[in-house]
Protein backbone atom coordinates (compact mmCIF):
# COMPACT_ATOMS: atom_id res chain seq x y z
CA UNK A 1 0.00 0.00 0.00
CA UNK A 2 1.14 3.53 -0.81
CA UNK A 3 1.54 6.10 1.27
CA UNK A 4 -0.98 8.98 1.53
CA UNK A 5 -0.03 12.73 -0.28
CA UNK A 6 0.70 14.52 3.13
CA UNK A 7 -1.10 17.35 2.20
CA UNK A 8 -4.35 15.22 2.49
CA UNK A 9 -3.49 13.33 5.53
CA UNK A 10 -5.92 14.10 8.64
CA UNK A 11 -3.76 14.35 12.07
CA UNK A 12 -5.90 11.49 13.56
CA UNK A 13 -5.15 9.38 10.63
CA UNK A 14 -1.38 10.57 11.13
CA UNK A 15 -2.23 9.59 14.83
CA UNK A 16 -3.58 6.06 13.93
CA UNK A 17 -0.50 5.03 11.35
CA UNK A 18 1.73 5.98 14.58
CA UNK A 19 -0.10 3.74 16.77
CA UNK A 20 -0.51 1.18 14.78
CA UNK A 21 3.16 1.25 13.11
CA UNK A 22 4.96 2.81 16.14
CA UNK A 23 7.26 5.78 16.43
CA UNK A 24 9.71 3.95 13.35
CA UNK A 25 7.42 5.51 10.90
CA UNK A 26 7.91 9.48 11.91
CA UNK A 27 11.29 10.10 10.69
CA UNK A 28 10.34 7.94 7.59
CA UNK A 29 7.33 10.46 7.41
CA UNK A 30 8.64 13.55 7.82
CA UNK A 31 11.99 13.19 5.42
CA UNK A 32 9.74 12.11 2.50
CA UNK A 33 7.38 14.80 3.22
CA UNK A 34 9.71 17.58 4.40
CA UNK A 35 9.54 20.23 1.27
CA UNK A 36 5.74 19.64 1.80
CA UNK A 37 5.29 20.52 5.46
CA UNK A 38 7.69 23.37 4.83
CA UNK A 39 5.68 24.72 2.12
CA UNK A 40 2.66 24.62 4.41
CA UNK A 41 4.02 26.02 6.80
CA UNK A 42 5.54 29.08 4.78
CA UNK A 43 2.46 29.18 2.93
CA UNK A 44 0.12 29.75 7.01
CA UNK A 45 2.94 32.36 8.08
CA UNK A 46 2.54 34.01 4.52
CA UNK A 47 -0.75 34.33 4.83
CA UNK A 48 -0.92 35.63 8.84
CA UNK A 49 1.58 38.23 7.95
CA UNK A 50 -0.81 39.40 4.89
CA UNK A 51 -3.08 39.75 6.88
CA UNK A 52 -1.16 42.05 9.97
CA UNK A 53 -0.22 43.94 6.65
CA UNK A 54 -3.73 44.45 5.43
CA UNK A 55 -5.10 45.33 8.94
CA UNK A 56 -2.19 48.21 9.25
CA UNK A 57 -2.70 49.08 6.59
CA UNK A 58 -6.34 49.37 7.08
CA UNK A 59 -5.19 51.30 9.97
CA UNK A 60 -3.71 53.86 8.39
CA UNK A 61 -6.01 54.80 5.98
CA UNK A 62 -8.76 55.12 8.96
CA UNK A 63 -6.41 57.41 10.43
CA UNK A 64 -5.50 59.25 7.98
CA UNK A 65 -9.26 59.83 6.81
CA UNK A 66 -9.87 60.65 10.77
CA UNK A 67 -6.84 63.27 10.63
CA UNK A 68 -7.82 64.67 7.00
CA UNK A 69 -11.79 65.03 8.92
CA UNK A 70 -10.21 67.26 11.52
CA UNK A 71 -8.23 69.32 9.27
CA UNK A 72 -10.94 69.91 6.56
CA UNK A 73 -11.90 73.07 8.29
CA UNK A 74 -8.25 74.90 6.78
CA UNK A 75 -5.80 76.46 9.04
CA UNK A 76 -6.37 79.88 11.04
CA UNK A 77 -3.85 82.07 12.86
CA UNK A 78 -3.96 84.88 15.23
CA UNK A 79 -0.65 87.34 15.48
CA UNK A 80 0.25 89.83 17.98
CA UNK A 81 3.03 92.61 17.39
CA UNK A 82 4.09 94.96 15.43
CA UNK A 83 7.40 93.39 12.90
CA UNK A 84 8.65 90.16 12.87
CA UNK A 85 11.28 90.59 15.75
CA UNK A 86 8.41 91.13 18.36
CA UNK A 87 5.27 89.12 16.60
CA UNK A 88 3.81 86.29 18.18
CA UNK A 89 1.60 83.61 15.98
CA UNK A 90 -0.86 81.16 17.46
CA UNK A 91 -1.51 78.86 14.53
CA UNK A 92 -4.72 75.74 14.35
CA UNK A 93 -4.17 73.13 11.71
CA UNK A 94 -0.58 74.19 10.40
CA UNK A 95 1.14 71.75 7.98
CA UNK A 96 4.49 70.95 7.05
CA UNK A 97 5.68 69.12 4.08
CA UNK A 98 9.15 67.28 4.64
CA UNK A 99 10.01 67.07 0.78
CA UNK A 100 9.89 70.66 0.76
CA UNK A 101 10.67 71.58 4.04
CA UNK A 102 7.67 74.48 4.08
CA UNK A 103 4.71 74.81 6.46
CA UNK A 104 1.77 75.03 4.55
CA UNK A 105 -1.56 77.31 5.43
CA UNK A 106 -4.31 75.14 4.61
CA UNK A 107 -7.01 77.79 3.25
CA UNK A 108 -10.84 77.18 3.45
CA UNK A 109 -13.73 79.25 3.76
CA UNK A 110 -13.48 78.78 7.43
CA UNK A 111 -9.80 79.76 8.32
CA UNK A 112 -8.72 82.76 10.13
CA UNK A 113 -6.51 85.06 9.81
CA UNK A 114 -5.83 87.67 12.14
CA UNK A 115 -2.64 89.86 13.06
CA UNK A 116 -0.91 88.87 9.94
CA UNK A 117 0.34 91.66 7.91
CA UNK A 118 -0.32 92.87 4.68
CA UNK A 119 2.79 91.79 3.46
CA UNK A 120 4.10 89.18 5.23
CA UNK A 121 7.92 88.83 3.46
CA UNK A 122 8.85 92.59 4.42
CA UNK A 123 11.27 90.58 5.58
CA UNK A 124 9.12 87.99 7.63
CA UNK A 125 6.26 87.39 9.39
CA UNK A 126 8.07 85.85 12.56
CA UNK A 127 11.66 84.94 13.63
CA UNK A 128 12.08 81.39 14.25
CA UNK A 129 14.81 82.50 16.39
CA UNK A 130 16.00 84.87 19.60
CA UNK A 131 18.78 85.83 16.93
CA UNK A 132 17.24 88.98 15.91
CA UNK A 133 16.76 89.57 12.60
CA UNK A 134 18.76 86.53 10.78
CA UNK A 135 17.96 85.98 7.51
CA UNK A 136 18.36 82.24 7.74
CA UNK A 137 16.17 81.90 10.59
CA UNK A 138 12.86 83.54 9.17
CA UNK A 139 9.29 81.77 9.60
CA UNK A 140 7.10 81.83 6.40
CA UNK A 141 4.25 80.07 5.03
CA UNK A 142 2.90 78.69 1.34
CA UNK A 143 -0.26 79.25 0.79
CA UNK A 144 -2.87 76.19 -0.31
CA UNK A 145 -6.20 75.23 -1.06
CA UNK A 146 -7.40 72.91 2.07
CA UNK A 147 -8.03 70.19 -1.02
CA UNK A 148 -4.68 69.61 -1.09
CA UNK A 149 -5.17 67.38 1.18
CA UNK A 150 -6.67 64.73 -1.10
CA UNK A 151 -3.27 63.91 -2.54
CA UNK A 152 -1.36 63.09 0.71
CA UNK A 153 -1.85 59.26 1.94
CA UNK A 154 0.58 59.89 4.97
CA UNK A 155 -1.07 62.52 7.16
CA UNK A 156 0.88 62.87 10.90
CA UNK A 157 -1.57 64.98 13.18
CA UNK A 158 1.17 66.05 16.26
CA UNK A 159 -2.21 67.00 19.15
CA UNK A 160 -2.07 69.65 21.89
CA UNK A 161 0.08 72.42 21.80
CA UNK A 162 3.83 73.07 20.29
CA UNK A 163 5.97 75.18 19.76
CA UNK A 164 8.12 75.44 16.87
CA UNK A 165 11.65 77.07 16.70
CA UNK A 166 15.03 76.46 15.07
CA UNK A 167 18.22 76.14 17.07
CA UNK A 168 21.14 79.04 16.38
CA UNK A 169 23.77 77.10 16.98
CA UNK A 170 23.25 74.54 19.75
CA UNK A 171 27.27 72.98 19.47
CA UNK A 172 27.96 76.18 21.32
CA UNK A 173 26.94 76.98 24.92
CA UNK A 174 26.58 80.16 24.83
CA UNK A 175 24.33 80.15 21.99
CA UNK A 176 22.37 77.66 23.21
CA UNK A 177 21.64 79.72 26.61
CA UNK A 178 21.76 83.21 24.99
CA UNK A 179 19.84 82.52 21.56
CA UNK A 180 17.63 79.27 22.78
CA UNK A 181 17.10 78.80 26.34
CA UNK A 182 16.40 81.37 27.80
CA UNK A 183 14.02 82.90 25.55
CA UNK A 184 12.23 79.61 25.23
CA UNK A 185 11.76 79.21 29.38
CA UNK A 186 10.08 82.61 29.25
CA UNK A 187 7.68 82.05 26.15
CA UNK A 188 6.94 78.64 27.47
CA UNK A 189 5.95 80.23 30.70
CA UNK A 190 3.43 82.84 28.29
CA UNK A 191 2.15 80.14 26.31
CA UNK A 192 1.43 77.56 28.79
CA UNK A 193 0.77 79.75 32.35
CA UNK A 194 2.98 77.27 33.78
CA UNK A 195 4.91 79.41 36.70
CA UNK A 196 6.03 75.55 39.02
CA UNK A 197 9.18 74.08 37.88
CA UNK A 198 7.54 71.41 36.41
CA UNK A 199 8.15 70.32 32.72
CA UNK A 200 6.16 72.63 30.51
CA UNK A 201 3.28 70.92 28.89
CA UNK A 202 3.71 71.56 25.22
CA UNK A 203 5.50 69.67 22.47
CA UNK A 204 8.85 71.74 21.21
CA UNK A 205 9.48 71.36 17.34
CA UNK A 206 12.74 71.83 16.02
CA UNK A 207 13.04 72.72 12.33
CA UNK A 208 16.99 72.77 12.18
CA UNK A 209 18.93 70.14 10.53
CA UNK A 210 19.85 67.06 13.12
CA UNK A 211 23.52 67.42 14.33
CA UNK A 212 26.21 65.65 16.87
CA UNK A 213 24.88 66.16 20.46
CA UNK A 214 26.96 68.58 21.58
CA UNK A 215 27.69 70.06 25.25
CA UNK A 216 24.81 71.38 26.96
CA UNK A 217 22.51 69.69 23.99
CA UNK A 218 20.23 68.24 26.92
CA UNK A 219 19.40 71.27 28.25
CA UNK A 220 16.37 71.15 25.47
CA UNK A 221 14.78 67.93 26.82
CA UNK A 222 14.40 69.45 30.48
CA UNK A 223 11.74 72.02 29.20
CA UNK A 224 9.28 69.63 27.85
CA UNK A 225 7.31 66.34 29.32
CA UNK A 226 8.14 64.61 26.22
CA UNK A 227 11.43 64.93 24.24
CA UNK A 228 11.72 67.50 21.29
CA UNK A 229 10.63 66.59 17.89
CA UNK A 230 12.85 67.37 15.12
CA UNK A 231 10.72 68.02 11.81
CA UNK A 232 14.31 67.07 9.50
CA UNK A 233 14.02 63.40 10.99
CA UNK A 234 10.22 63.26 9.15
CA UNK A 235 10.38 60.92 5.92
CA UNK A 236 10.92 62.79 2.88
CA UNK A 237 8.47 61.04 1.14
CA UNK A 238 6.65 63.57 -1.52
CA UNK A 239 3.06 61.67 0.13
CA UNK A 240 4.25 62.77 3.68
CA UNK A 241 2.76 65.15 6.20
CA UNK A 242 2.97 66.22 9.25
CA UNK A 243 0.35 69.03 11.09
CA UNK A 244 -0.56 70.91 14.56
CA UNK A 245 -3.46 71.00 16.35
CA UNK A 246 -1.77 74.39 18.08
CA UNK A 247 1.59 75.39 17.15
CA UNK A 248 2.81 78.68 18.18
CA UNK A 249 5.59 80.27 16.80
CA UNK A 250 7.84 83.32 18.00
CA UNK A 251 10.65 83.43 20.63
CA UNK A 252 10.41 86.13 23.03
CA UNK A 253 13.29 88.32 22.50
CA UNK A 254 13.10 90.46 25.87
CA UNK A 255 16.06 88.63 27.49
CA UNK A 256 18.32 88.70 24.87
CA UNK A 257 21.64 90.90 25.55
CA UNK A 258 23.66 90.99 22.73
CA UNK A 259 23.76 91.18 18.70
CA UNK A 260 26.83 89.03 16.86
CA UNK A 261 27.79 91.15 14.32
CA UNK A 262 25.78 90.45 11.18
CA UNK A 263 25.19 94.10 9.87
CA UNK A 264 27.45 95.82 12.38
CA UNK A 265 30.96 94.90 14.45
CA UNK A 266 29.24 92.51 17.07
CA UNK A 267 28.18 94.10 20.55
CA UNK A 268 25.36 95.17 23.01
CA UNK A 269 21.81 95.41 21.97
CA UNK A 270 20.79 99.29 22.34
CA UNK A 271 17.56 98.61 24.02
CA UNK A 272 18.56 96.04 27.44
CA UNK A 273 15.28 95.10 28.70
CA UNK A 274 16.78 91.57 30.66
CA UNK A 275 16.64 91.67 34.50
CA UNK A 276 17.51 89.72 37.34
CA UNK A 277 14.00 88.19 38.06
CA UNK A 278 13.84 86.69 34.15
CA UNK A 279 17.44 85.08 34.47
CA UNK A 280 17.14 83.61 38.32
CA UNK A 281 13.75 82.06 37.33
CA UNK A 282 15.33 80.37 34.56
CA UNK A 283 18.45 79.29 36.24
CA UNK A 284 16.15 78.05 39.26
CA UNK A 285 14.13 76.04 37.06
CA UNK A 286 17.43 74.53 35.62
CA UNK A 287 18.88 73.90 38.55
CA UNK A 288 15.43 72.22 39.83
CA UNK A 289 15.52 70.08 36.70
CA UNK A 290 18.49 68.64 36.73
CA UNK A 291 18.27 67.59 40.83
CA UNK A 292 20.40 70.30 41.73
CA UNK A 293 18.26 71.87 44.30
CA UNK A 294 18.12 74.93 46.16
CA UNK A 295 19.03 73.46 49.61
CA UNK A 296 22.18 71.85 48.27
CA UNK A 297 23.08 74.34 45.53
CA UNK A 298 23.59 76.57 48.97
CA UNK A 299 25.15 74.59 51.74
CA UNK A 300 28.56 75.19 51.15
CA UNK A 301 30.46 72.60 53.54
CA UNK A 302 33.98 74.30 53.07
CA UNK A 303 34.94 77.40 51.10
CA UNK A 304 33.80 78.53 48.02
CA UNK A 305 35.89 77.14 45.26
CA UNK A 306 37.56 79.01 42.40
CA UNK A 307 36.88 77.69 39.33
CA UNK A 308 39.24 77.40 36.21
CA UNK A 309 37.36 76.44 32.98
CA UNK A 310 40.12 75.41 29.99
CA UNK A 311 39.61 73.86 27.00
CA UNK A 312 41.48 70.22 26.12
CA UNK A 313 41.85 70.83 22.05
CA UNK A 314 42.20 74.81 20.60
CA UNK A 315 42.66 78.05 23.01
CA UNK A 316 44.81 76.79 25.61
CA UNK A 317 46.15 78.20 28.42
CA UNK A 318 49.51 76.59 29.10
CA UNK A 319 50.45 77.18 32.10
CA UNK A 320 47.30 75.99 33.70
CA UNK A 321 49.32 74.03 36.77
CA UNK A 322 51.55 77.69 37.15
CA UNK A 323 47.61 79.80 37.63
CA UNK A 324 46.35 77.24 40.10
CA UNK A 325 49.59 77.51 42.44
CA UNK A 326 49.77 81.32 42.19
CA UNK A 327 45.73 81.52 42.80
CA UNK A 328 45.22 79.14 45.79
CA UNK A 329 48.40 81.22 47.62
CA UNK A 330 46.84 84.77 47.17
CA UNK A 331 43.41 83.36 48.01
CA UNK A 332 43.22 80.70 50.26
CA UNK A 333 41.11 78.74 48.35
CA UNK A 334 40.84 75.43 46.48
CA UNK A 335 41.06 75.68 42.69
CA UNK A 336 39.48 73.43 40.61
CA UNK A 337 39.52 72.91 36.82
CA UNK A 338 36.52 72.34 34.52
CA UNK A 339 36.16 72.04 31.08
CA UNK A 340 33.23 71.52 28.74
CA UNK A 341 34.78 68.54 26.89
CA UNK A 342 35.06 66.48 30.68
CA UNK A 343 32.26 67.26 32.56
CA UNK A 344 28.17 67.08 32.41
CA UNK A 345 26.35 70.16 32.14
CA UNK A 346 25.01 69.34 35.60
CA UNK A 347 28.39 68.68 37.11
CA UNK A 348 29.40 71.66 35.72
CA UNK A 349 26.09 73.91 36.51
CA UNK A 350 26.44 72.36 40.39
CA UNK A 351 30.10 73.32 40.91
CA UNK A 352 29.80 76.97 38.87
CA UNK A 353 26.28 77.70 41.39
CA UNK A 354 28.45 77.24 44.42
CA UNK A 355 31.76 78.76 43.38
CA UNK A 356 33.47 82.16 44.40
CA UNK A 357 34.51 83.00 40.94
CA UNK A 358 34.71 81.76 37.75
CA UNK A 359 37.96 81.92 35.54
CA UNK A 360 38.61 81.35 31.71
CA UNK A 361 39.85 81.95 28.43
CA UNK A 362 36.73 84.03 26.38
CA UNK A 363 34.68 81.58 25.02
CA UNK A 364 31.51 79.52 25.97
CA UNK A 365 32.45 78.14 28.89
CA UNK A 366 32.26 81.62 31.04
CA UNK A 367 28.38 81.17 29.55
CA UNK A 368 28.12 79.35 33.12
CA UNK A 369 28.63 82.97 34.74
CA UNK A 370 24.92 83.07 34.47
CA UNK A 371 24.48 80.46 37.09
CA UNK A 372 27.32 82.54 39.96
CA UNK A 373 26.16 82.83 43.01
CA UNK A 374 25.90 86.85 44.18
CA UNK A 375 28.48 88.26 45.12
CA UNK A 376 31.14 86.07 43.15
CA UNK A 377 33.53 87.63 40.40
CA UNK A 378 33.70 86.40 36.53
CA UNK A 379 37.32 86.75 35.16
CA UNK A 380 37.46 86.82 31.31
CA UNK A 381 40.89 86.12 29.58
CA UNK A 382 41.79 87.61 26.17
CA UNK A 383 44.11 86.15 23.72
CA UNK A 384 46.87 88.34 22.15
CA UNK A 385 45.03 91.26 19.81
CA UNK A 386 41.74 90.89 20.98
CA UNK A 387 40.73 93.93 22.65
CA UNK A 388 38.30 93.28 25.81
CA UNK A 389 36.31 95.91 24.50
CA UNK A 390 35.26 94.70 21.38
CA UNK A 391 34.01 90.98 22.33
CA UNK A 392 31.95 91.60 25.41
CA UNK A 393 28.69 89.36 25.63
CA UNK A 394 29.93 88.24 29.00
CA UNK A 395 30.60 91.25 30.51
CA UNK A 396 27.33 92.64 29.44
CA UNK A 397 25.69 89.49 31.07
CA UNK A 398 26.90 89.98 34.26
CA UNK A 399 26.04 93.61 34.27
CA UNK A 400 22.27 92.62 34.24
CA UNK A 401 20.55 94.74 36.78
CA UNK A 402 20.02 92.64 39.82
CA UNK A 403 22.66 89.68 39.37
CA UNK A 404 25.16 91.47 41.91
CA UNK A 405 28.24 89.96 39.51
CA UNK A 406 31.64 91.33 39.45
CA UNK A 407 34.00 91.17 36.54
CA UNK A 408 37.38 91.75 35.54
CA UNK A 409 39.19 91.17 32.37
CA UNK A 410 42.63 90.45 32.06
CA UNK A 411 44.10 90.23 28.18
CA UNK A 412 47.53 88.97 26.91
CA UNK A 413 49.93 92.28 25.76
CA UNK A 414 53.10 90.21 24.97
CA UNK A 415 53.15 88.23 21.36
CA UNK A 416 55.87 86.66 23.06
CA UNK A 417 53.17 84.90 25.05
CA UNK A 418 51.37 83.90 22.50
CA UNK A 419 51.16 80.22 20.21
CA UNK A 420 49.71 80.62 17.16
CA UNK A 421 48.54 77.86 14.53
CA UNK A 422 48.00 78.91 10.87
CA UNK A 423 48.39 76.05 9.91
CA UNK A 424 45.05 74.36 11.03
CA UNK A 425 41.62 74.80 9.25
CA UNK A 426 40.52 78.34 8.85
CA UNK A 427 37.83 77.75 10.74
CA UNK A 428 40.05 76.81 14.02
CA UNK A 429 42.50 80.07 12.96
CA UNK A 430 44.36 78.63 10.30
CA UNK A 431 45.58 81.26 7.55
CA UNK A 432 47.39 79.19 4.91
CA UNK A 433 44.28 79.32 2.64
CA UNK A 434 45.22 83.09 2.16
CA UNK A 435 47.47 84.64 -0.01
CA UNK A 436 51.42 85.65 1.29
CA UNK A 437 50.53 88.92 1.48
CA UNK A 438 47.02 88.42 3.71
CA UNK A 439 48.97 86.17 6.00
CA UNK A 440 51.24 88.12 6.82
CA UNK A 441 49.50 91.40 7.51
CA UNK A 442 47.48 89.24 9.77
CA UNK A 443 50.54 88.10 11.77
CA UNK A 444 51.75 91.53 11.91
CA UNK A 445 48.52 93.09 13.18
CA UNK A 446 48.41 94.13 17.02
CA UNK A 447 44.81 93.91 17.42
CA UNK A 448 42.29 92.42 15.44
CA UNK A 449 39.71 95.16 13.28
CA UNK A 450 36.37 95.51 14.00
CA UNK A 451 34.25 92.96 11.43
CA UNK A 452 31.43 91.56 10.81
CA UNK A 453 30.32 88.11 11.58
CA UNK A 454 31.58 85.35 11.21
CA UNK A 455 34.15 84.03 9.50
CA UNK A 456 37.22 86.95 9.60
CA UNK A 457 40.67 85.22 9.57
CA UNK A 458 42.11 88.00 11.39
CA UNK A 459 39.68 87.23 14.46
CA UNK A 460 39.40 83.46 14.16
CA UNK A 461 43.46 83.56 13.85
CA UNK A 462 43.71 85.30 17.08
CA UNK A 463 41.32 83.70 18.97
CA UNK A 464 42.15 80.36 18.50
CA UNK A 465 45.93 80.98 19.87
CA UNK A 466 47.04 79.35 22.98
CA UNK A 467 48.47 81.65 25.98
CA UNK A 468 51.08 81.65 28.20
CA UNK A 469 49.18 83.58 31.00
CA UNK A 470 51.77 85.87 33.03
CA UNK A 471 50.83 85.83 36.54
CA UNK A 472 51.23 89.01 38.06
CA UNK A 473 49.32 90.55 36.00
CA UNK A 474 46.79 88.43 36.43
CA UNK A 475 46.43 88.53 40.03
CA UNK A 476 46.78 92.49 39.84
CA UNK A 477 43.19 92.04 37.92
CA UNK A 478 41.78 89.93 39.93
CA UNK A 479 42.97 90.98 43.53
CA UNK A 480 40.43 93.85 43.97
CA UNK A 481 37.60 92.01 42.87
CA UNK A 482 38.05 89.24 45.24
CA UNK A 483 38.03 92.11 48.23
CA UNK A 484 35.47 93.79 46.87
CA UNK A 485 31.52 93.60 48.56
CA UNK A 486 28.98 94.69 46.69
CA UNK A 487 26.67 96.77 48.95
CA UNK A 488 22.93 96.47 48.87
CA UNK A 489 22.37 98.63 46.63
CA UNK A 490 24.98 97.84 43.84
CA UNK A 491 23.97 96.52 40.63
CA UNK A 492 20.50 96.26 42.07
CA UNK A 493 17.64 96.58 39.52
CA UNK A 494 14.80 98.91 41.13
CA UNK A 495 11.58 98.58 39.90
CA UNK A 496 10.40 102.19 38.86
CA UNK A 497 6.91 102.65 40.92
CA UNK A 498 4.60 105.12 39.73
CA UNK A 499 2.42 107.10 41.67
CA UNK A 500 -1.62 106.37 40.89
CA UNK A 501 -3.98 109.30 40.25
CA UNK A 502 -4.83 111.76 42.54
CA UNK A 503 -8.19 111.33 44.85
CA UNK A 504 -10.82 113.49 45.58
CA UNK A 505 -10.54 116.56 43.37
CA UNK A 506 -12.76 119.40 44.08
CA UNK A 507 -13.26 122.60 43.09
CA UNK A 508 -15.41 125.53 44.05
CA UNK A 509 -15.62 129.01 42.38
CA UNK A 510 -14.71 132.32 44.59
CA UNK A 511 -15.08 135.48 44.90
CA UNK A 512 -11.90 137.44 46.54
CA UNK A 513 -10.64 141.07 46.65
CA UNK A 514 -8.64 140.12 43.46
CA UNK A 515 -11.45 139.00 41.45
CA UNK A 516 -13.14 135.76 40.38
CA UNK A 517 -11.09 132.72 41.62
CA UNK A 518 -11.28 128.68 42.00
CA UNK A 519 -9.96 127.02 44.88
CA UNK A 520 -8.76 123.39 44.27
CA UNK A 521 -8.00 120.71 46.69
CA UNK A 522 -7.26 117.03 46.20
CA UNK A 523 -5.73 113.79 48.16
CA UNK A 524 -2.16 112.74 47.48
CA UNK A 525 -2.28 108.99 45.00
CA UNK A 526 -3.17 106.45 47.46
CA UNK A 527 -0.19 104.12 46.62
CA UNK A 528 2.06 107.28 47.21
CA UNK A 529 3.10 105.99 50.60
CA UNK A 530 4.06 102.24 49.60
CA UNK A 531 6.52 103.60 46.92
CA UNK A 532 7.89 106.78 47.92
CA UNK A 533 11.66 106.29 48.56
CA UNK A 534 13.65 108.33 51.40
CA UNK A 535 13.84 111.73 50.63
CA UNK A 536 11.97 111.58 47.47
CA UNK A 537 9.53 114.47 47.27
CA UNK A 538 6.36 114.94 45.17
CA UNK A 539 4.76 117.88 42.97
CA UNK A 540 1.44 118.32 40.98
CA UNK A 541 1.13 119.18 38.29
CA UNK A 542 -2.15 121.10 37.20
CA UNK A 543 -4.30 121.59 33.93
CA UNK A 544 -6.88 124.45 33.62
CA UNK A 545 -9.13 124.16 30.66
CA UNK A 546 -11.52 127.32 30.42
CA UNK A 547 -14.89 126.49 28.92
CA UNK A 548 -14.80 127.04 24.96
CA UNK A 549 -11.43 126.84 24.51
CA UNK A 550 -9.03 123.56 23.32
CA UNK A 551 -5.92 125.39 24.97
CA UNK A 552 -5.34 124.76 28.93
CA UNK A 553 -3.01 126.55 31.74
CA UNK A 554 -0.50 124.36 34.16
CA UNK A 555 0.92 124.77 37.11
CA UNK A 556 2.97 122.24 38.96
CA UNK A 557 2.95 122.76 43.12
CA UNK A 558 4.51 121.63 46.07
CA UNK A 559 0.99 121.66 47.39
CA UNK A 560 -2.02 119.51 47.31
CA UNK A 561 -4.53 122.85 47.65
CA UNK A 562 -4.49 126.38 45.89
CA UNK A 563 -6.82 128.74 44.89
CA UNK A 564 -5.97 129.87 41.06
CA UNK A 565 -7.28 133.58 40.45
CA UNK A 566 -4.93 134.31 37.31
CA UNK A 567 -7.21 135.38 34.34
CA UNK A 568 -10.39 133.42 35.86
CA UNK A 569 -13.02 134.63 34.68
CA UNK A 570 -16.73 135.01 36.53
CA UNK A 571 -19.84 133.13 34.51
CA UNK A 572 -17.45 130.31 32.90
CA UNK A 573 -16.84 127.22 34.06
CA UNK A 574 -13.47 125.46 33.85
CA UNK A 575 -12.23 121.66 33.46
CA UNK A 576 -9.44 120.44 35.77
CA UNK A 577 -7.08 117.95 35.71
CA UNK A 578 -4.14 116.93 38.39
CA UNK A 579 -1.64 114.28 38.33
CA UNK A 580 1.44 113.64 40.72
CA UNK A 581 5.10 113.67 40.15
CA UNK A 582 6.91 111.83 42.07
CA UNK A 583 10.86 112.80 41.26
CA UNK A 584 11.47 111.71 37.34
CA UNK A 585 8.38 110.01 37.47
CA UNK A 586 5.08 111.24 35.95
CA UNK A 587 1.27 109.64 36.83
CA UNK A 588 -1.71 109.56 35.57
CA UNK A 589 -3.99 112.24 35.40
CA UNK A 590 -7.38 112.40 37.43
CA UNK A 591 -10.49 112.37 35.90
CA UNK A 592 -11.56 115.88 34.21
CA UNK A 593 -13.64 117.98 36.93
CA UNK A 594 -15.62 120.55 36.31
CA UNK A 595 -15.94 123.74 37.93
CA UNK A 596 -18.87 126.41 37.29
CA UNK A 597 -19.64 129.17 38.89
CA UNK A 598 -23.11 129.18 37.79
CA UNK A 599 -23.81 125.88 39.82
CA UNK A 600 -24.08 126.06 43.31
Amino acid sequence: MGIMNSSSLPWCAFAFIVAVFGTGFIPFYINTNKTILRENIDFLQQTTTDKKSNEIQNDVEIETKSVKLKLSRGTSVWCDGVSHLDRHCHFHNLCYRPAGKVFLFLHSPLSIVDGVPENRFDPAMADLSGVRDHNALYFHYTDVLVSILDTFPNISLINGASFIMERFNPGNLFHTIHDDALPLFHTLRKITNQRGMQPFKINLIFTDESRPQPPGSNIYHLFTESPPIELQGFDRDHGQLVCFEHAYVGLLKSTIWYQYGFTHPQGPLPDLQVRSSQVLSFTGFLRHRLGLYASEVGSVKSKPEIILCTRRSNRLIVNEDEIVHRLETLTNRKISSVSLETHTLSELIDRVSRAFSLIGMHGSCLSLGIFLPRGSTLVELYPFAINPLDYTPYRIMTQIPGLKLKYRSWSNRNASYSTTHPDRPPELGGISHLSKVRQQEIIDSREVKPHLCCRDPEWLFRIYQDTYVECDSLVDSVRGAFNETLSDEENDYVVRLYPGPVDEVNCESLKVSVGPALFVSWDPPWNLKSIRLKNETEKYEIWLQEEGRTNYKAWILGLTKFTFTEEIKSNLSYTIWVRCILEDRIGLFSRGVVCDPRIR
